[in-house]
């Protein structure tokens, strides 16, 4: 598992207060269909919108995850010649 997966899943277990190893694809899937009402936010801008009460990361989340994603990306960097 990766590094951002890791840190997805630790999110979301800390959301949904359960343990990081019980967040599987079950586990969201069944999520998902328990909140039908739901609205999920596909926008293009970068960051989305943020709708009246959700929840908004602070800036220290924010550039933990950027900083987690370019560490996971960093992962499938070609070696140098």
């Amino acid at each position: 598992m990766s590094t951002l997966e890791k840190k997805l899943d630790a999110l979301i277990a800390r959301e949904d207060h359960v343990q990081p190893e019980d967040v599987t694809l079950e586990y969201i899937r069944n999520q998902r269909k328990k909140n039908v009402n739901l609205k999920y936010d596909f926008s293009t801008q970068y960051g989305g919108y943020n709708h009246k009460g959700e929840k908004v990361l602070s800036p220290a989340e924010s550039s933990a995850l950027v900083a987690a994603g370019y560490r996971f990306l960093a992962l499938f960097k070609r070696p140098k010649k």
